[in-house]
């Protein structure tokens, strides 16, 4: 076995990474973090370099050997804003995922230069409702809910009548549309990047419609959403946690987490409390 993860773990890490901002400027004398893993069945850890970006934004990591190599950058007045921060050396993995220094080719990583942070208003939102098959208006800056047009986010649920479980499963679905506004699918690792709301990508609406025949049949769902709400006057990131009612006569499960900007502009640098985090 030691000899196995010797050949295929320890592999020479060479790491060839730029810096830039949003502007695509490169960001000199910013403090790069590496963590480069080892387990190579003599030893198992970490080994933590540190260096700094020259006038280009550039850097170089070479001279370890290690099965991953994990990057964070900091530098004042700037944020990361890649997602991607884990290269992968092992020969225990495909090549596909394996990462290819090119000294002509550096992999971008990207900050994010702040603009000034805005006051948020944080979205924090818990309820259970009946199910009566009208349209939801949530106001995702006070939290109420209305069954009139109002607000950021109409929310429509359809479901079979009678219970419903991984054992019975039916029919259902959950459909969201922005009022006045648009809406955009996103995920975890761009929510936690994403300092300005998307100026284009919106859609009308989201969907999901659970049928009683599929395989991988659930009563719940978890997403990230960006929203452009009010005729643009109010821009939202936040998680959707909903889950149907399984008994007919019970409630609907709804929680919403985020921030909110709600005087007409995109910008998302500040934080609203620590409520406006990822629910856990």
């Amino acid at each position: 076995m030691k000899e196995g993860l010797a050949a295929l773990n320890d592999e020479d890490v060479l790491f060839y990474g730029k810096v830039v901002d949003q502007f695509g400027t490169p960001v000199a004398n910013a403090n790069v973090a590496g963590s480069i893993q080892v387990n190579n069945g003599e030893r198992e850890g970490n080994d933590k370099i540190s260096l700094i970006t020259d006038a280009n934004g550039m850097f170089t990591i070479g001279g370890y050997k290690g099965k991953a190599l994990g990057i964070n950058v900091r530098k004042a007045g700037y944020l990361m804003a890649t997602t991607n921060t884990r290269f992968v050396y092992s020969r225990l993995w495909s090549e596909a995922e394996q990462h290819n220094p090119d000294p002509n080719n550096a992999t971008v990583i990207k900050m994010w230069k702040l603009q000034g942070a805005e006051p948020l208003v944080a979205i924090a939102k818990e309820c259970r409702l009946p199910f009566t098959g009208g349209p939801l208006f949530f106001d995702l800056l006070t939290g109420t809910v209305s069954d009139r047009s109002a607000g950021d986010l109409q929310v429509i649920i359809t479901r079979a009548p009678g219970l419903l479980s991984k054992r019975n499963p039916g029919d259902w679905s959950i459909e969201l549309k922005a009022v006045n506004g648009g809406i955009i699918e996103a995920d975890d690792a761009a929510y936690r990047v994403t300092y300005q709301a998307p100026m284009d990508g919106y859609q009308g609406n989201y969907r999901v419609q659970m049928n009683h025949d599929d395989r991988a049949w659930f009563d719940n769902i978890q997403r990230v959403f960006f929203l452009t709400s009010r005729s643009g006057q109010v821009y939202s990131k936040f998680y959707l946690d909903f889950a149907i009612n399984d008994d007919p006569n019970g409630s609907m499960w709804f929680q919403f987490k985020g921030v909110a900007n709600p005087k007409s502009s995109p910008n998302w640098e500040g934080d609203a409390s620590p409520m406006a985090m990822k629910p856990q």
